[in-house]
Parts: structure tokens; sequence; C-alpha cells
């Protein structure tokens, strides 16, 4: 075999170039000997090597590789595809391949070498960015998702062409982003595919702070070993370690994430053992046990599906975004002398008996919560789904609180405990109210109710106040329940002195319950009928008496 060596990429050449037919011949049959499916999917070999011997006839190389892919689609399989050195897939896929049995042979086409060529990490389809991979040279040049390649220095873009003996070397784009051009300066790199998307895990780590959380995000463009595994195991443990809750990017080129990962995600609490003499131990979990929002789209694929499956099935994440490709079955590379590389669908696969090829994932979101200001809005999406979750979860956690109340306790201690529960609560709703606004019945269905049920035992009057401009807000938008705007309104009144409204607010006066002081008591049953409560007479039949 002979290696056409460039300035930083090395192409594999045969002295004679496969005849486009000789090519499609040496493609098939592999086909016929190592896909999985031994009745091809009900394609007819002969009839396809006789269309093919026409079609294939006095083509060129490029429209050559173009139809012989074309053949392979009929197969109905994904991880089934022929590439060349022209597209950054093949240096990767390699990548993925040089640590397994064809390391050796890999690692020869590129002098010892990993694979790798000159470019930018951007995903450019049709002229149009489509993705940019985090602390990439595009990404650092500031390129989006969404912009429009107008030209590489002057000349169309090609995602290695354009980019060849420019490693290190400012290259100058001319794009157009919402409508207006500009150009951007970018510095093209020599990318060594499997270390530029290790780096780009921790590149994309960030907190997001969202009062009264941080939630964590990350993006695991390729998942193909453990390595990868690793790398964020250790963002979650550093850059992400005080994160309430983690948004997990799954979209990006390729899967290989093995179905024992999700252990990192098991539920394993990390447990604080404290001393009489103040003195801490801690049990740490190697597991990350917080909310967790998967993000998905048509570019997950293969062991990353089997992930969200995974996740999904279990209940220990919402799936959000759009279905995956449905791309679950095992593929196997083979190198062939004219420097092309046939990925093959060799083995079948199921998960947990269930096929999940040609059919995906599917998120399990609702129209409840959407954004749409930009190309990517969906990290934005994910972070405001894990926000609800970790909302639920501390509405359902301090309304079990607020209502606690131990039988064997004084009534000193009950008081006790009463006070700093409700002043605890009252500190995190304020810092819920700035950031998000009053929890909706669509979103948290009942336990918005424990927001009304905090304001209305906080002890602070500013804070029952914004509550009841919200829960009124509310109310009118259908979405929360007239009596509790009631109920707290009236609260506010009394603990002003001020007479009620709704006659809502009782006192216990020698053994009788009694309604506080009415601003009209001669038409509070009409009042009360308007917001959706009983008469005054049937409400106070509803405490117990002495």
């Amino acid at each position: 075999m002979v290696v056409l060596v460039w300035v930083g990429v090395s192409i594999p050449a045969h002295s004679q170039p496969l005849a486009p037919y000789e090519l499609f011949e040496r493609v098939w049959g592999l086909v016929e000997t190592k896909f999985y499916q031994p009745g091809l999917n009900g394609v007819n070999s002969e009839i396809l090597r006789q269309e093919a011997r026409q079609a294939l006839s006095g083509v060129s190389q490029t429209e050559a590789h173009k139809q012989i892919n074309a053949y392979l689609t009929r197969l109905g399989a994904s991880h089934t595809r022929l590439l060349n050195s022209s597209e950054p897939a093949y240096y990767e896929l390699l990548d993925i391949f040089s640590q397994g049995a064809l390391s050796g042979e890999i690692l020869a086409l590129f002098g010892g070498k990993p694979p790798h060529y000159e470019g930018i990490l951007a995903t450019v389809e049709s002229g149009v960015v489509r993705d940019v991979l985090p602390g990439g040279p595009a990404d650092v040049a500031g390129l989006q998702a969404g912009d429009i390649v107008v030209s590489v220095a002057g000349e169309e873009y090609h995602p290695i062409n354009s980019f060849r003996r420019k490693a290190g070397r400012k290259v100058r784009l001319e794009i157009v982003r919402a409508g207006r051009t500009s150009h951007l300066e970018v510095t093209p790199e020599e990318i060594q595919p499997r270390a530029a998307f290790l780096r780009s895990v921790s590149a994309s780590a960030r907190l997001v702070d969202s009062p009264p959380y941080q939630l964590g995000y990350v993006r695991m463009w390729s998942y193909a070993g453990e390595d990868f595994q690793d790398a964020l195991r250790h963002v979650l443990k550093t850059q992400l370690a005080k994160a309430d809750g983690l948004v997990l990017d799954l979209r990006g080129t390729w899967g290989g994430a093995s179905p024992d990962f999700v252990h990192l995600f098991s539920s394993q609490p990390e447990l604080k053992l404290i001393s009489r003499e103040g003195v801490a131990q801690t049990l740490e979990s190697d597991s990350f046990n917080k909310p967790l929002v998967v993000l998905i789209d048509s570019t997950v694929t293969s062991g990353k599906e089997v992930m969200a499956y995974s996740l999904q099935r279990s209940g220990r994440a919402r799936i959000v975004g759009q279905k995956t490709r449905g791309a679950v079955v095992g593929g196997g590379l083979h190198l062939l002398p004219d420097g092309h590389a046939l990925y093959l669908a060799q083995h079948d696969a199921t998960v947990d008996g269930n096929r999940l090829e040609g059919i995906g994932v599917f998120p399990d979101t609702d129209a409840k919560i959407s954004i749409s200001d930009g190309p990517d809005d969906l990290p934005r999406t994910g972070q405001l789904y894990l926000r609800v979750e970790l909302i639920k979860q501390e509405l359902e956690r301090r309304g079990n609180l607020d209502q606690y109340s131990p039988s064997d306790w004084s009534s000193e201690q009950l008081s006790n405990w009463q006070q700093s529960v409700f002043a605890e609560n009252s500190r995190w709703l304020k810092l819920l109210l700035g950031d998000a606004g009053w929890p909706s019945r669509s979103v948290f269905g009942e336990r918005a109710s424990v927001a009304w049920l905090i304001a209305q035992h906080s002890a602070d009057l500013e804070l029952q106040k914004q509550c009841l401009i919200r829960l009124q807000q509310a109310v009118a938008a259908k979405e929360a329940p007239a009596q509790e705007a009631a109920y707290l309104e009236d609260r506010i009144l009394v603990n002003q002195g001020l007479p009620q409204i709704y006659g809502t607010q009782v006192h216990r006066i020698e053994g009788k319950i009694q309604v506080r002081t009415l601003r009209d008591d001669q038409t509070v049953n009409q009042r009360r009928h308007e917001v959706g409560l009983p008469p005054i007479e049937e409400y106070l039949r509803s405490f117990p008496q002495d």
C-alpha cells in the first residue's frame, strides 16, 4: 500500500485507484459475507450488480463514491457507509477503531500517529453551520449554529480542502448571520478527533445560575470509549461539583457508550457522618444522583441511544428534544486498498428485548415549556425542564415539612419547629419568585399549591404581598385556583389588623370557632361564591368544636 503524505494529513492511496465498478465489487463482496442479515434485507445482489455495472461505467471517483453509498442505503441499515479521506467522518471513524484490533493498520496510514486532518471542527451542511464543537477552532472564532458560510479565503467551503496546509494560520470566513454579512478569522488546527472530542467535554461544561439553583450542563459530542466516561466523571466532580442537577447533552456525531455507563447516574447517595466533636467524614459516591435531563435529536446514535433509552425507561431522567436516529446495530470497519473505509452493520442488537434500529428513542417532553429564539435553543429548553424537576422535588419536600406534626412533641417544641420550617421555606420561596415567578398548575400540577402554603404560613408580610400579586396573576391565567388567592389576601389583611374579605381566617374564643373581623358580613357569601368557596356557615361547621 502506498501512502501519499500531505502536510498535516496522510491519505492512503493505491498505485492504481480502483475503477468505479471494481470499488463497488470490493464493497459488495464484504456486504455479502459480513452484513448482519444474510438475506441482505431483500436486496438482490445479481440485479444490483447489473445495475451498478451500467451505472458506474465511465463515472468519476466522486460520483462512484456517491452512487455506491446510494446502493448501500438499500440495505436499510445504520452503521453502513463508504467513507473517503475528503470527509471528517473518515478520520473520526478511523480514530475510534484505532483503539482496537485495527490499530496497527490504521496508525500505519498516518505515519504511526493517530488519524488526523486539518480543520475547524464545525458541521456545515449545504453552506449552513449545523453544529460547532465546543472548544474547537470554529467555536473559539465565534462561528455559531445557523450561520451561513459564504466562502473560505474567497473560495467555496470544503471541510477538508479549505484548511489543508493552513494549521496555525488565520483563515478569513465570509458568513451571513441573521441576514447580515460579516467576516470571521478562524485558525485551523491539526485535528486528532478523539483528543478533540475529549477536550470538548470539559470545554462544554458550565454552571448556569438560576436561583435558587445552579444548573449543570455538559455535552458528549462523542461517547466512544471508557475515556469519555472518565472525562465526564471528572467534570461532574470538578467543574460541575456544585450543580443541583444536570443537563446531559448527547447530541453529536458518534455513539459508542457502553450500557454500563448508566451506572454513573445511579441514585447512590453521598453520606456525611459528623461526630459529636464536629469532625465530618464524607462517604462519597462515584455516581451523580441529582436530577437529570438528557438532550437528544437525530444525531444521537448507537450507544448513546441505548443510554437514553435506559435512563428514560428507568425513570431516572427526563428526555428532551427530538427522536434519535434509530441506529442501534453493531458496526465493523473494513479498510480498502485505495484508502476507502467501509463501515458495515455486522451485528443486530436489541435492548432489553426491544429493537431500536429504525425506531429510535422518543423524547418525553410536551409543549408546556418551549423557547425559540435561536438556531440551538435546546440546551436552554433542557435547563428549563431541569429547573422544573428541581422545583417539583423541592415543593414536595417543603410541603411535607410544612405539614409535619409529631404527636409526641410538646406544643412549645412543635411551635419552634414550625417557625424554623416556615422561615426557611419563606427564604426559598423568595429566591424562587425572584427568578421564575409563581409555579403554574399546568407545569407543576397539585404541587404548585405548596407555594401558596408557604406564603400562607410566612411571617414575612412583604413576601406575602409579593406572592399575592403573582398568585392573582396566575388565577387570571387559570394557572391557580381562586380560593388560594382569597385565603392569602385574607391572611395579609388580618396580619395587618385589617378586616378580611372572604372570611377564611378564624380563631377560637371560649372554645368556639369564630370568623375574624369581616369587611362586610352581609355580602360575604356572595364574595365566597365568586371564588368557589362554600357559604360561611358551612365553612365554620367544618372545624372541630370543643
